[in-house]
């Protein structure tokens, strides 16, 4: 994307289609001179004055159409507005028709998606994580996504970047000062208070990527994964909580060897269900952790092989399991209700209790069930039936609700923010290997120089027309 931005460009803001109200935002130098070319003011009103903001009501003319029609004009001057320049709107009648109309009248270029905040960002008006709040708030869809959109881009995620940007700058000097005076008998900083500054610094930056729930589109919903025994009808559940046939189901023990995902909404509240490979040993971790990056389309979690090197199926297909239980919002651990609940599996329950409803499966099979003291199901269920499904949906529900305060930041796409949180993190890394050694002081200096690189990315300090483009084409034209 061409960061210059001295020319003046408009574009319809509105949604698509005909409306009650239909908007034009126009920003640049000219932006006044485009407004008057379509927009006349009564006779009797004074005229604005540009170096503030105003509303004024207005009539617009345009050639080809012989009656003018009713418009609010709202104005903001350069230091007051969005984009950093002067920016109007014109507000009127939502005809496609009459936007086209007056936007070809305003002879000005058509803005480019994402234009409009991407001159915000280069004003400094935002940084990087509020510029993908904007798209996040546009892609809202519903008042969880929405309220969470608005506080990253009320600053949630900037302000402590921003704090520990200046921790390592300061670090930074004391270190580069050392290096300036080499030949001088001087200490400005022990190598046990780099270390320790290193070590909080990184330490900070893991709580910002753990708190950042990796998603690839800010309308993917939480994570509720299926896990249990081969054979426990998990997949039948899976079917029966969506409503068709999305798995394929068989009395065979490990007839699902992959990851299956599907994305619904329950009561307003966007979930992505997955069904997991059927596991025989539970001595296996389910350790919140960061979601692996090849998890964030299908539902697919990468469990670490190649075309070169393929793991076997078997431990393949318990690697996605591992992986789907680590990245898990809420687990739905699945046991027959003929089976008895062994050690293992009660030590693993045990240890995910936090964050998991334990479901008894195939329920009208049996009049009771084999469940020992301590360990009794939350939900009872029948894929066959549909006994419990609906409950379990409203379970489901329940616990995402009363938990979702828990996460401090936004669910949503941000690509770029957790690309230079990586790096930063992986520099701070190199910089912590090299603290120790004294010789080392100018590599560990440019170590520190591509955390703070990285960390401007996000604050706007620094930036890149990579960067640029990879945020803003992702926009609608108009934003």
């Amino acid at each position: 994307m061409d960061t210059g931005w001295d020319d003046t460009i408009a574009a319809v803001a509105s949604p698509l289609g005909c409306g009650a109200r239909g908007i034009l935002r126009v920003t640049g130098p000219d932006a006044w001179q485009a407004v008057i070319r379509v927009a006349e003011f009564p006779i009797d009103s004074e005229a604005p004055p540009l170096s503030e903001p105003f509303v004024r009501p207005a009539l617009l003319k345009v050639k080809n159409i012989r009656q003018p029609w009713p418009a609010t004009i709202l104005y903001w001057p350069g230091q007051r507005s969005y984009t950093g320049q002067v920016c109007a709107e014109i507000h009127t009648i939502g005809s496609p028709v009459l936007l086209q109309a007056c936007l070809a009248e305003m002879m000005v270029r058509q803005a480019r998606p994402g234009e409009f905040t991407l001159r915000a960002f280069l004003a400094g008006r935002i940084d990087l994580s509020q510029a993908e709040a904007v798209a996040a708030v546009v892609a809202a869809g519903n008042d969880g996504e929405l309220a969470a959109a608005l506080r990253q881009l009320a600053g949630g995620i900037a302000s402590p970047i921003r704090r520990l940007r200046e921790e390592l700058l300061d670090l930074l000097v004391e270190l580069e000062a050392g290096l300036d005076f080499a030949d001088e008998d001087l200490t400005f900083i022990s190598r046990s208070d780099v270390e320790q500054r290193l070590r909080h610094a990184r330490d900070q930056l893991q709580n910002l990527l753990g708190g950042l729930h990796a998603r690839s589109d800010a309308r993917e919903g939480h994570r509720v994964v299926l896990l249990g025994r081969p054979n426990v009808g998990k997949s039948s559940l899976f079917n029966a909580l969506l409503e068709g046939e999305r798995a394929i189901v068989a009395d065979l023990p490990g007839t699902t060897r992959d990851c299956l995902a599907a994305e619904t909404e329950w009561q307003g509240t966007p979930i992505l269900l997955i069904d997991t490979a059927g596991v025989e040993d539970f001595s296996m971790s389910a350790e919140p952790r960061p979601l692996p990056a090849a998890f964030k389309r299908d539902g697919s979690p990468d469990d670490g092989s190649s075309e070169a090197n393929p793991l076997p199926p078997d431990i393949a297909a318990r690697r996605f399991s591992e992986n789907a239980a680590q990245s898990a919002d809420l687990l739905l651990f699945c046991t027959d209700c003929r089976s008895v609940v062994s050690q293992a599996e009660r030590a693993f329950v045990t240890g995910v209790r936090s964050r998991c409803l334990l479901v008894a499966t195939k329920c009208d099979l049996t009049e009771g069930w084999a469940f020992p003291p301590g360990i009794q199901p939350d939900v009872l269920t029948s894929a066959a039936t549909g006994e419990g499904i609906q409950f379990l949906r409203n379970q489901i529900v329940s616990f995402l609700s009363q938990h979702a305060s828990s996460r401090p930041m936004i669910l949503s796409v941000a690509s770029a923010t957790r690309r230079c949180l990586d790096l930063a993190l992986s520099a701070l890394d190199e910089a912590l290997a090299l603290a120790t050694d004294s010789l080392a002081d100018e590599y560990l200096s440019a170590s520190l120089r591509a955390a703070l690189e990285s960390l401007g990315e996000i604050v706007g300090a620094v930036y890149t027309e990579d960067i640029l483009d990879r945020v803003f084409s992702r926009f609608c034209i108009g934003k």
